[in-house]
């Protein structure tokens, strides 16, 4: 039975929904006015349907439906505003509610029932998937990054990076919208960054004053307001989030005392209460949160551990747990009116030596918390009382420190932020019992002391809709088109005239550009690309370049391009103008003299360059400026003889090198914080003759080589956790093979085989790394060399 059935409305006033109607985030109803008298507060009667199990809706405990609908009624404050949170449970499908706003008046002093008008929300179905990005505030690189996270395996790979200037120290998403907030600590600012859901660029749309030192903020549920908390002045910055655009307006008043050192700030699921953590005394101070306005009343102090580190709340806001330097977890009750806490389960339970940061899953049903000093992710379940309970093993390795959890909405991966690694790492989370197990590691831009998570529902997955190849003979780049289910290549009309020779191409990450690097011609190309067919053209007349460009590449956040000089012996980077493709000559990096550079490679994070220098049997590194995009040199790296060829795994981690002249392959792991090769103790791996060309498949698991002499290309499977290669044989194709390239999927690598005229199309067995021939194709022209594909999340 419906609300509306219940009573009769004698005086309808408006309710309405102020959030998005989607599972996963909370629903906030509004009453205009109120059809109470002073005292009785208005209530909101609740009415589900097609919920199946039970859902936990805040301060109404859990709804379970049985064999028809559930009528509930959740008290009001006399704010007349209601915050009602849906988790984003695997079993939750789809959720119809019916809502109306109840008051008891007294009209010529006979009580009266009266009720608002029926609002009927019907919730988006909730498709069990990962979180679309995550985003890292990179303190020392002053830069926001987004990393895509992969909805099949849960590993992230980098996307895209924004230069803020400053100190970024901490993030947060914005809950219905394309947009990320970042504290700059050394600028007293908040930044607004929007981001593409095509290619996970980010854009600097605005800043936003803020007090002393700020570290941390938070959104409020409903996405209305943003709070910073500022570590220097003691106090919080309090805005207001422009609904349509994303912009920051400070409230009045625009800062509000909070007592202690605010280190971060934490909002209660229901959205009604909001907490400042910091200072050496365990304490935070608690705030209400004014449902209409978003202005903070200080309602006093909550004890908590002492030098409290973090409080998280249980989903449903029942239950609250906190660490601090103790070390110890201390489990509260929430009072749902006041958000006053009272601890319980005494005594606490030990949190291992240095807890930084807890995480309860989405559903509740799991706890988890870093241990900094030793390197470990403590994990327990949560029993019906709320009682922490280790799990076995209690703990899992988590080298380094972990400084920030964060568990993804599906409940099925764990994130650990861990800055003196400079990386991110994820664990699958054990559907039947919670336990944790490693799944991958991702370098970040230096170290990251802030972590956010997205979810835009249904997962965008990679994919390359477009491969583009330069001829060499013909003095063209062409396009085809790639059947991503069938793995076939059609080509496309349009063709792109170059300079002479032109042997690579790369393409801007997020724009519709790229650059063909002419050999022959000693230029470079700009070439662009019609975003919805793939259609390539020429733009422009030849970049003059006297060195004989052999490769080109350009950084994560498209802002630099860089080009190796075969016959300058140098590394030559450009300026790239993000609107009009136009590039601009920098100050070029020198190699070592009569080196003859050939393939180059820029590290996923955009922080260094490696180029192999043939003559040099060598891989030179390079340090890239985050303002400027120019090159310090850091070292040399002795890799083989006739190094042809230099590839960066998508973890950022591990570099290999090519040796022509040798016939084999050479490891590196890469040092986090400079950028030095450090070569693998093992000796290099046989490849095939005269290999040419190194590809990587996207989730990093295998490696392959193009051995133009030997007419095959070599397999070998990369070892997660060391970098080590591991030969799995060598798969034959037609003659010269000289280049290759992988889709964006994992699932295809193309090769182009100059001597024969040929693409070749392989299918590539994610689970072995085997290959299996699917197509040939006529390359359309004179020795088809350099390979690019175009990468799109869909």
């Amino acid at each position: 039975m419906a609300a509306s059935a219940l009573f009769a409305a004698a005086a309808a006033l408006q309710l309405t929904l102020v959030s998005p109607s989607r599972i996963g985030q909370p629903l906030v109803y509004e009453l205009v006015g109120s059809i109470a008298p002073p005292g009785p507060a208005d209530s909101l009667l609740l009415d589900t349907i097609a919920i199946p199990g039970g859902v936990p809706l805040g301060q109404l405990g859990t709804i379970y439906v049985g064999a028809g609908p559930a009528f509930l009624a959740l008290p009001g404050d006399g704010t007349h505003r209601w915050t009602v949170p849906v988790p984003a449970l695997p079993g939750l499908v789809g959720v119809n509610i019916f809502a109306q706003a109840l008051g008891l008046m007294a009209p010529g002093g006979i009580e009266d029932l009266r009720l608002s008008n029926l609002v009927v929300s019907t919730l988006e179905e909730n498709v069990p998937s990962f979180p679309e990005f995550a985003f890292t505030a990179d303190a020392l690189e002053g830069s926001l990054s987004c990393l895509h996270v992969d909805a099949d395996t849960g590993v992230l790979r980098q996307r895209s990076y924004v230069h803020l200037g400053g100190e970024p120290r901490a993030t947060a998403v914005h809950p219905s919208n394309p947009w990320v907030y970042a504290v700059d600590t050394a600028a007293r600012k908040v930044h607004q960054v929007g981001v593409s859901a095509a290619s996970g660029k980010l854009s600097l749309l605005g800043s936003s004053d803020t007090g002393l030192a700020p570290g941390s903020l938070c959104i409020e549920n409903s996405g209305r307001f943003l709070y910073v908390g500022n570590a220097g002045s003691n106090n919080i910055s309090q805005f207001a989030i422009d609904g349509a655009t994303g912009a920051l307006t400070p409230l009045l008043p625009p800062i509000v005392p909070a007592g202690s050192r605010v280190t971060k700030l934490v909002v209660h699921p229901a959205g009604s209460h909001l907490y400042a953590i910091g200072g050496a005394v365990g304490s935070a101070v608690r705030f209400q949160i004014d449902a209409s306005s978003g202005r903070l009343f200080p309602l006093g102090p909550v004890d908590l551990p002492d030098g409290p580190t973090d409080l998280v709340f249980n989903p449903a806001g029942t239950l609250a747990y906190a660490t601090g330097v103790g070390p110890e977890l201390v489990a509260y009750t929430v009072d749902a009116a006041t958000g006053a806490l009272a601890s319980f389960a005494a005594p606490a339970l030990p949190a291992g030596a240095q807890p930084t940061s807890l995480f309860v899953a989405p559903g509740g049903s799991h706890l988890y918390v870093a241990d900094a000093a030793h390197g470990t992710v403590l994990q327990f379940r949560l029993g019906t009382t709320g009682i922490p309970n280790a799990l076995q093993p209690p703990s899992v390795p988590c080298p380094g420190g972990p400084s920030q959890l964060l568990v993804d909405p599906s409940g099925t991966v764990l994130l650990a932020l861990v800055p003196a690694a400079g990386e991110v790492r994820s664990y699958s989370i054990q559907a039947a019992n919670g336990t944790l197990s490693p799944l991958a590691s991702i370098r970040t831009r230096g170290p990251a002391f802030g972590l956010a998570l997205s979810s835009a529902g249904a997962p965008r997955l990679p994919r390359s809709p477009q491969i583009y190849l330069a001829l060499e003979g013909a003095a063209e780049v062409r396009g085809f088109q790639l059947d991503s289910a069938a793995g076939l290549l059609s080509p496309l009309a349009s063709v792109a005239d170059t300079a002479p020779g032109p042997v690579a191409i790369a393409l801007h990450p997020s724009a519709p550009f790229g650059l063909s690097a002419n050999f022959t011609g000693q230029s470079l190309t700009r070439l662009s690309v019609d975003a919805s067919t793939g259609a390539v053209a020429a733009l422009g007349s030849p970049t003059a370049n006297a060195g004989a460009p052999f490769d080109v590449e350009f950084e994560r956040s498209g802002r630099f391009a860089y080009a190796s000089l075969f016959g300058g012996a140098a590394v030559q980077p450009y300026g790239i103008d993000g609107l009009t493709g136009q590039t601009t000559a920098l100050t070029p990096a020198p190699a070592s003299p009569g080196s003859f550079p050939r393939g180059l490679a820029v590290d996923p994070t955009g922080r260094f360059v490696y180029v192999a220098e043939s003559f040099s049997a060598a891989v030179r590194a390079y340090r890239i400026d985050a303002v400027d995009g120019l090159l310090a040199p850091v070292g040399l790296s002795a890799a083989g003889n006739g190094t042809v060829d230099v590839a960066v795994d998508p973890s950022g981690r591990y570099a290999y090198a090519l040796n022509n002249t040798a016939g084999t392959v050479q490891g590196f792991r890469i040092d986090a914080t400079t950028g030095a090769l450090l070569p693998f103790s093992d000796a290099p791996l046989a490849a095939g003759s005269a290999p040419f060309q190194i590809a990587i498949t996207p989730d990093g698991r295998y490696l392959y080589t193009a051995n133009s002499g030997s007419a095959n290309l070599s397999i070998f499977e990369i070892e997660p956790t060391t970098g080590g290669l591991t030969s799995r044989g060598t798969f034959g194709v037609v003659a010269d093979p000289r280049n290759l390239v992988i889709d964006a999927s994992g699932r295809w690598l193309v090769v182009s085989n100059r001597a024969a005229n040929l693409l070749q199309v392989l299918a590539v067995d994610p689970l072995t790394g085997a290959l299996s021939g699917q197509q040939q194709i006529p390359a359309g022209g004179a020795q088809p060399r350099g390979l690019a594909v175009r990468d799109v999340l869909e």
